[in-house]
């Protein structure tokens, strides 16, 4: 008999395994001592600095956040995926944070925290726009 919580062969591989190889991508960036030396820095793609770059950065976890939380589990066992998406995402990027302290090179930043966290919720609240569903903060899921 299969778990109703446990997620599915079909929703680890759409909803889990997005998330499991960004979550990596983002590791993997932030243990680059030059990242620079091997992707152009922010300025050239016209961000103007890291923290518009980390706001979309995040948004996209956020994204992939919410829809594990949404269908990416056996039987929905969240009441408010928003809000744990964004929990989520802020709590990566607070541990992105830490690990890049002990990267030689670089250093954490509060203000790339709080860029993560907006960044989060603004793609959250995008993605919840542009596929028309409630965002569901505070009344959980409907009846």
């Amino acid at each position: 008999m299969q778990s109703d919580i446990l997620p599915t062969l079909r929703q680890m591989t759409l909803y889990w395994f997005p998330l499991l190889l960004y979550s990596m991508l983002i590791f993997f960036l932030s243990s680059l001592s030059h990242p620079e030396d091997h992707f152009p820095d922010p300025y050239f793609w016209g961000f103007g600095n890291d923290k518009v770059a980390h706001g979309i950065e995040f948004a996209v976890l956020g994204i992939l956040y919410l829809r594990v939380f949404q269908g990416g589990v056996g039987k929905s066992i969240l009441s408010y995926p928003a809000l744990w998406a964004i929990l989520a995402a802020t709590l990566f990027g607070i541990s992105d944070e830490f690990h890049q302290y002990f990267i030689p090179n670089r250093d954490t930043d509060l203000w790339d925290v709080v860029a993560d966290f907006t960044g989060a919720t603004l793609g959250i609240v995008a993605w919840s726009y542009f596929q028309r569903s409630p965002i569901r903060f505070l009344t959980g899921p409907q009846s």
